[in-house]
């Protein structure tokens, strides 16, 4: 399944909701003025730039501002990520941190400020 055009008419939440419910494998690219961004997904799920440390500041930082976890319950989540090889997102939930509609919200905000 190929997507393409002006997403102007598009909210950026619909169409990440949409791959993930059917469980599209592939990559989601923004073209914009200043430089592009991607989003990959594997069968539905979102993966979104995790691996750099300065997304996880970021992603710690919405966290906290948001009062979804403190700095401590985050430390903890990624050293569990980091021993288990799994994402962060399911060390959240199992953690109890976020449910999983809290944690799909806060993968859009974190998609919509990284882009």
């Amino acid at each position: 399944m190929t997507i393409e055009g002006n997403l102007e008419n598009y909210e950026l939440p619909e169409i990440l909701l949409g791959l993930s419910m059917n469980k599209q494998t592939g990559t989601l690219r923004f073209e914009l003025e200043k430089e592009n961004k991607e989003i990959y997904f594997h069968q539905g799920a979102i993966f979104v730039l995790y691996s750099r440390e300065q997304n996880i500041a970021e992603l710690e930082k919405l966290l906290v501002t948001s009062q979804r976890a403190t700095a401590k319950q985050f430390k903890t989540a990624r050293r569990s990520q980091l021993d288990t090889k799994r994402f962060i997102g399911d060390v959240l939930l199992e953690m109890k941190l976020l449910s999983q509609g809290e944690l799909m919200q806060l993968m859009y905000k974190f998609i919509e400020d990284t882009l």
